[in-house]
């Protein structure tokens, strides 16, 4: 590894020291004995140029047709390349040495490949252009062998899509490392599980592998994220690592080529919970139950609106013009990264080669600033016109629930983690409820707090930092999240700010009370007294005088004449 970092420093996708490096590879391919070496060339773009790259092959046929595949990248995208790049290869070239003569039941196929830092391009290119790939049965890569400091986590099973390898594959990953290293797996919890697969950003070249229905695990001593520039170097490879997880990826390759029965995969997706797995389609069907509720009620207040069509429909566009702007600001990001504004790396890339410089910043601050005026021209959050405003809540529902709906037949996952703000939402929309702007913004916000763990788990995997929104953005740039997903959200932002005006509003429409002091008591006094004359007595019994005083809750006023007065 060493001798090869020497020779081979620096070497980017294209570069000429890949090129030595390819040829090297190919050498020590060409000396094992039984292997059958070829190359597979193809076209890649690295910092806007155009470069050519190729992966070099070695198959070792066993007596069996299933084929047990290992790959280990062979450029480095940033860094001197000696822990990334010039270990792994050279780890790959000591396994392929290794096999070359030897009995095995199952084909090898060891692959180094290019374009690592460029998307996963080499591992790509192999599933699409390899002739064999319908018989390959589970992919071992190999990555970072050698840091001197190793860290978790280093058996890693995770997809770019919404999907999970073999279980089986992982267990024997797991125990192989627990028997050639003083480590074990890292024990991944439920919930960071379940974030994966809401926000698949995993990183490595099995992501894209197990994303397009391969069983694949990858071995790193440096944990998920590629070595920084500074832990690249000679300097950091250490024999103490490089020999024990060389061992693992043996012992694995051994363990599969003694399988006679495939291995078991389990669900199509799952995440562990106390020891058992847990399908993914039981947490989608548990993020159903969720949002069909709330599905119910928002479809029966409409149909009690629908009573006035026009006025559903003037609500409803009220709801959605609060989504216009988060809509406009997408899709403007969007398409800057079309014309070049901004990077848009093909997943999965080092975040650490794509953190926010000055232009890119000034860029992402005018996108925020339309953002804020579009809200301020709009009145985000104003109460609706009294024309329409009792259909208003009713369209807030219906919209917080069709957008729901339509997350969780992109991703149930996700749709898992926004099933409490769904609720909190409808929750304002409520006739009864009526609270402040900071209450009510509380509750807006709290509802997302599932989201925003899940947003942090993303940052700690990336190492970045606050800057993970960035990365968010740049995962929709390249598509690792969809526009139509995108979009979904802009939705579901416009109608909380919708469901958050209904609920302050309702504080400032209350209508006026009106107290009542108690009982009117009306008490007729007669004038004259005791020596009254008969005419005046006979006032004061039938009260047609004009001197009669009424006394109504303490207040005395004049009666008046005639018979209006008992009016």
């Amino acid at each position: 590894a060493r001798q090869l970092a020497r020779q081979n420093p620096n070497p980017r996708p294209g570069s000429e020291a890949d090129g030595r490096l390819a040829t090297a590879v190919e050498t020590s391919f060409g000396q094992v004995g039984g292997a059958q070496v070829s190359e597979q060339n193809f076209k890649g773009s690295f910092n806007g140029n155009d470069v050519d790259l190729r992966n070099v092959i070695a198959v070792l046929p066993g007596s069996s047709d299933q084929q047990v595949v290992v790959m280990a990248g062979r450029d480095a995208a940033s860094g001197p390349g000696a822990g990334t790049a010039a270990a792994s290869t050279a780890t790959l070239m000591q396994l392929a040495a290794g096999f070359g003569g030897a009995t095995h039941t199952k084909t090898l196929v060891f692959v180094s490949t290019d374009g690592t830092g460029l998307g996963a391009g080499g591992a790509r290119q192999f599933i699409d252009g390899y002739s064999d790939i319908s018989l390959v049965s589970q992919i071992i890569v190999v990555s970072q062998p050698a840091f001197d400091h190793p860290r978790q986590p280093m058996v890693i099973p995770w997809s770019s899509g919404p999907q999970s390898t073999s279980i089986e594959l992982t267990k024997t990953a797991d125990k192989a490392l627990a028997a050639e290293t003083d480590y074990t797996a890292a024990d991944e919890s439920a919930f960071g599980e379940l974030s994966r697969l809401a926000i698949p950003a995993n990183l490595g070249e099995q992501g894209p592998l197990i994303q397009s229905g391969f069983d694949a695990v990858r071995f790193s001593s440096a944990g998920e994220r590629p070595l920084t520039a500074a832990q690249d170097d000679i300097a950091h490879i250490s024999a103490n690592t490089i020999g024990p997880f060389g061992r693992t990826a043996l012992a694995t390759i051994l363990a599969l080529d003694a399988s006679t029965q495939p291995l078991e995969h389990g669900p199509g997706a799952y995440i562990g919970l106390a020891g058992n797995l847990l399908p993914g389609w039981a947490l989608a069907m548990i993020s159903l139950s969720l949002i069909l509720p709330l599905a119910i009620v928002a479809f029966a207040a409409c149909a009690r609106a629908a009573r006035r069509p026009d006025r559903l429909a003037l609500a409803g566009f009220w709801v959605l013009e609060r989504s216009l702007p988060f809509i406009a600001a997408t899709l403007l990001f969007w398409l800057a990264g079309l014309v070049g504004l901004f990077p848009r790396p093909a997943f999965p890339y080092d975040p650490a080669r794509f953190a926010p410089g000055l232009g890119s910043e000034i860029v992402l601050a005018i996108v925020l600033a339309g953002l804020a005026a579009g809200l301020i021209y709009i009145r985000a959050v104003r109460p609706p016109p009294d024309r329409y405003a009792p259909a208003a809540a009713p369209a807030c529902a219906a919209v917080i629930a069709i957008a729901g709906l339509a997350v969780w037949l992109a991703n149930p996952y996700l749709a898992l983690l926004l099933a409490p703000a769904l609720h909190a939402w409808l929750l304002l929309t409520a006739e009864s409820t009526a609270v402040g702007s900071l209450l009510a913004a509380a509750i807006t916000l709290v509802g997302l707090v599932p989201l925003f763990v899940a947003v942090a788990e993303l940052a700690g995997r990336f190492g970045v930092g606050r800057d993970v929104f960035w990365q968010i953005l740049l995962l929709l740039g390249d598509g690792q999240i969809s526009v139509a997903l995108a979009l979904f959200g802009c939705v579901l932002a416009g109608a909380a700010l919708a469901a958050l005006a209904l609920a302050r509003s309702r504080i400032v429409q209350q209508p006026p009370e009106i107290k009542v002091q108690g009982p009117i008591r009306i008490r007729r006094k007669k004038r004259g007294g005791a020596g009254a004359t008969g005419r005046e007595a006979e006032e004061a019994a039938g009260g047609g005088a004009s001197g009669e005083v009424v006394e109504a809750g303490g207040l005395d006023h004049r009666a008046a004449r005639g018979p209006q007065r008992d009016a």
